[in-house]
């Protein structure tokens, strides 16, 4: 290994710190939606990113394909160029939930493309496909401006009430309940577990016996509780002071997670959800959110470089950031979803439908334990080329229109970021039924706060206050993590922050 590395040129480790501490220095300014959205920031952390995670991925995993080696200087020209346009393309998006999706997109799907192509691990129709969700969010961005709600209708549940605050938390007991219910079976099951799974040992031993012995209750509810349900709940627990039931929130994810054959992704959704809660604009969770990633890169780097055996943290990076790409190289690749029209029934007919990804992985890949698990564009790329390509790319940022239009409340973006990685890894289908996308829509919908009303400080959850005196209709805005409206209506006359 150290003769691999010493041949990358990248390999001075003091330049890499002194380029580490000037971006995160920089993010300071990332990005202020006030002002310009700084786009040559996204292209030093990109930077970065190349030097930090796919590098170290190449000398780890360059059996695996991770390779380096040059493209022609012409195409390498072009598609930077489109990169750097779509870039600064992203900096004139109006609306900060937009935004977000941008920058998710860009570094979760788009960047991994690019990197693979750039180095000779890839081809150069996937970069394509995975910048058409870019300009799909300029498209979407371009839509008109989502509407003031109703004052009186502040939510689907949540109507014109003396007391709504109240009523959304009963509203969230009640989905506690539920699920507590539905953590019945998963504790009969809790004898057979394995406990070191928590420290993410013998993962895959447990996830290879489960396949023996997989329950299908299990298989049709772990992905839903252990991604949207139980994180809403221990979001919404924990903003408003009840820490025995966050408590138990995040004990029932660990569960679902023993249960459910270890799969990793259940147990850390938790983790990005809980951290987007905190700071209350688009600016402060993009900070927190590169902030991570250039940190995990460092340690990811500095532990392959320096530090024998398996890095946890770039098998944990690599998953999310390259293996997704990489799947849509070869599915692509063997099933020629380049081509410009569909071919939906001949792969129904010579390939199966269910477990495509199992036998993807076994037949095509030749790993008899590998699950060849990839997302939605890839999958529509596969079953209608051309046409599916355009097609995924304009579901992707449809979640995050929807919630713009439903004014999410910025405490459940995090709940936006595992939709990211849900599409990014699982069919269309199945993220509808099983992983928890067509609940994610229901909440966002009918359960889930919204947003603040206007003049009113970034992040605040709107709990709207009726009082009737005569013909007289005042509404009123409080932050949902003090029970100040639990103070009755009263207080609402008193308020400086009115909404016509």
């Amino acid at each position: 290994m150290s003769e691999s590395r010493s041949s990358v040129p990248w390999d001075s480790q003091g330049e890499l710190v002194g380029g580490l501490v000037g971006s995160a220095s920089a993010l300071s300014y990332l990005p202020s939606r006030k002002k310009s959205s700084r786009p040559h920031l996204l292209v030093i952390i990109s930077s970065l990113v190349v030097v930090l995670l796919y590098v170290p991925t190449s000398w780890q995993y360059s059996y695996a394909g991770f390779t380096i080696s040059k493209q022609s200087a012409n195409t390498t020209t072009i598609v930077l160029l489109i990169c750097i346009v779509a870039v600064m393309a992203g900096a004139g998006i109006r609306r900060d939930l937009l935004y977000f999706a941008f920058v998710l997109c860009w570094f979760s799907m788009t960047l991994p493309a690019v990197i693979l192509y750039l180095f000779g691990a890839g081809t150069l129709f996937p970069c394509l496909v995975m910048v058409m969700p870019l300009v799909s969010i300029r498209i979407y961005d371009a839509l008109p401006s989502p509407a003031q709600p109703p004052t009186e209708t502040p939510h689907a549940l949540g109507a014109d009430l003396t007391r709504p605050d109240r009523r959304m938390t009963t509203t969230f007991n009640i989905i506690f309940g539920l699920a507590a219910l539905v953590m019945v079976p998963y504790l009969a099951r809790l004898p057979n577990v394995d406990w070191s799974n928590l420290l993410l040992s013998n993962v895959y031993e447990t996830r290879a016996t489960y396949r023996t012995d997989a329950s299908l209750y299990v298989g049709y509810t772990a992905f839903t509780l252990g991604r949207i349900v139980l994180p809403s709940l221990l979001v919404f627990f924990w903003h408003r002071g009840k820490r025995f039931q966050a408590g138990l929130c995040i004990l029932f994810i660990a569960i679902v997670y023993l249960v459910s054959g270890a799969v990793k992704s259940i147990l850390l959704s938790a983790i990005p959800v809980f951290i987007l809660s905190f700071g209350g604009n688009v600016s402060t969770k993009l900070r927190l959110c590169m902030s991570a990633l250039l940190v995990a890169c460092a340690v990811a780097y500095f532990q392959v470089a320096n530090m024998p055996g398996e890095s946890l943290v770039l098998s944990l990076l690599r998953r999310f950031f390259f293996v997704p790409a990489q799947l849509l190289n070869q599915y692509t690749a063997y099933f020629d979803g380049s081509r410009l029209y569909p071919n939906l029934m001949s792969v129904l007919a010579e390939y199966p439908r269910r477990g495509l990804q199992m036998w993807f992985g076994q037949a095509v890949l030749g790993n008899a334990d590998l699950n060849a698990s990839t997302g939605v564009a890839t999958e529509f790329t596969v079953y209608l080329g051309i046409l599916g390509a355009v097609l995924s790319a304009l579901i992707f940022p449809a979640i995050f229109y929807f919630a713009d239009r439903m004014r999410l409340s910025s405490r459940y973006y995090g709940l936006l970021f595992v939709f990211v990685y849900i599409y990014n890894t699982v069919f269309f289908e199945t993220s509808l039924l099983t992983h928890g996308l067509l609940v994610l829509v229901i909440l966002i919908w009918a359960v889930l706060p919204r947003a603040s009303g206007v003049g009113e400080q970034p992040g605040q959850e709107r709990v709207q206050t009726t009082v009737k005196s005569g013909r007289r209709h005042s509404t009123s805005s409080c932050p949902a993590d003090l029970a100040l409206c639990d103070l009755g209506y009263a207080a609402s006359e008193s308020s400086n922050n009115e909404v016509a």
